[in-house]
């Protein structure tokens, strides 16, 4: 052993993180930082913001659902469009320690003063995604978490262009002192109907106690003819029990007139 080291030992449902920082005659002095690792793993639809680089755990489906609302207005045209998502629904699936399969699919009522070709009216079922998500780096006690997502969008929905789509994402995330957390993605989106864009966001994650946790979050769209899109959320996590989790979350537009609110719902099975 020597200074710097780290190690996790397990005191009841709690993993206490720590780091030897000097030596006595009697034995090793360490510095401690008690995560509440059942919260942190038995995540829900912000578990992405809050550890973007971890996977779901062996053996295990995760199933995250939530409803939402969602209010933008054209700072140009003064268009107004709507959306409220009731529910959208992720399943996630561990294949083995670095990959899972997913499954994402979306209840929506839509509605706008000017409808593109390739958007939809009223209530319906949005085009199906499924994917797969990567572990490309992950060392025991490392603080670095790093992952690579892909979905293809497939034209299930009432789009009128039966277009195909994709979106990929470089996920990162860092465990700081004293369970927080910082995680930064920046992605692809392409949609033959739509164009292209690049996605990101930066959210920090904030422990409020063993049951209840927090985040604050950036995050946004640009290309390269086009206005940025920087948005601005926050939200908290409640958990339950050890395998359900519910959430809140609210955001508003910093370069857009927009502004939504949503609540979630996640649970783990074994599988």
């Amino acid at each position: 052993i020597e200074v710097g080291d780290n190690f996790d030992f397990e005191l009841g449902n709690l993993v206490i993180e720590s780091h030897v920082v000097g030596f006595t005659v009697d034995g090793v002095i360490v510095e401690t930082d008690v995560i509440a690792r059942k919260l942190l793993e038995y995540g829900g639809a912000l578990l992405e913001a809050k550890y973007q680089g971890r996977e779901v755990p062996l053996n295990t489906i995760q199933i995250e659902a939530g409803v939402g609302a969602e209010f933008i207005q054209n700072s140009t045209t003064g268009a107004k469009e709507s959306s409220i998502f009731a529910p959208t629904t992720l399943f996630r699936i561990s294949i083995n320690k670095r990959f899972e399969f997913r499954l994402v699919n979306t209840l929506e009522h839509h509605k706008a003063d000017l409808l593109s070709p390739n958007e939809s009216r009223g209530w319906h079922i949005d085009d199906l995604e499924m994917g797969t998500k990567i572990q490309l780096y992950d060392r025991p006690n490392g603080k670095t978490q790093l992952a690579v997502m892909q979905h293809v969008a497939m034209p299930t929905g009432l789009s009128q262009t039966k277009a195909w789509g994709s979106i990929t994402k470089l996920l990162v995330s860092h465990e700081l002192k004293k369970g927080f957390s910082i995680g930064y993605n920046l992605g692809y989106d392409f949609q033959q109907s739509a164009g292209q864009l690049v996605t990101y966001s930066v959210a920090l994650s904030i422990p409020i106690n063993t049951v209840i946790g927090s985040y604050v979050e950036t995050y946004g769209d640009f290309w390269f003819a086009q206005k940025p899109i920087v948005n601005l959320d926050a939200g908290f996590t409640f958990a339950l029990k050890e395998t359900m989790q519910l959430d809140y979350s609210f955001g508003i537009g910093l370069t857009q007139l927009m502004n939504y609110q949503a609540i979630g719902f996640s649970m783990r099975l074994p599988h």
